[in-house]
């Protein structure tokens, strides 16, 4: 995903922060990226014009970004929406190759 300024700027927002100093644009851009490689890791295809996927980037993003001083695990819904996608695209995967 080249430009993430979708998910920069959901995450800013589910954050609440309006304006953040570059060291900490910096932080959360790096979460941002982090996010995606663990999206694609789990075998997720993401579309940087998507909202739903940028909504995701921004989500795992951000519990990157507050739990960095602690270990707690990923919020159930998060957990939840990566599942979904995860049965959405081997479901699709079967279909295709059952089709004639």
């Amino acid at each position: 995903m080249a430009d993430n300024t979708t998910a920069y700027l959901l995450l800013k927002a589910a954050l609440g922060r309006a304006t953040v100093p570059t060291d900490v644009e910096r932080l959360m851009r790096a979460r941002i990226e982090q996010a995606i490689g663990g999206l694609k890791r789990a075998g997720l295809d993401l579309d940087e014009n998507d909202p739903a996927d940028c909504g995701l980037i921004a989500a795992y993003a951000e519990w990157l970004y507050t739990r960095r001083h602690v270990e707690d695990p990923k919020p159930r819904s998060l957990v939840d929406e990566i599942h979904s996608r995860q049965i959405s695209k081997a479901t699709s995967a079967a279909a295709e190759e059952a089709a004639p």
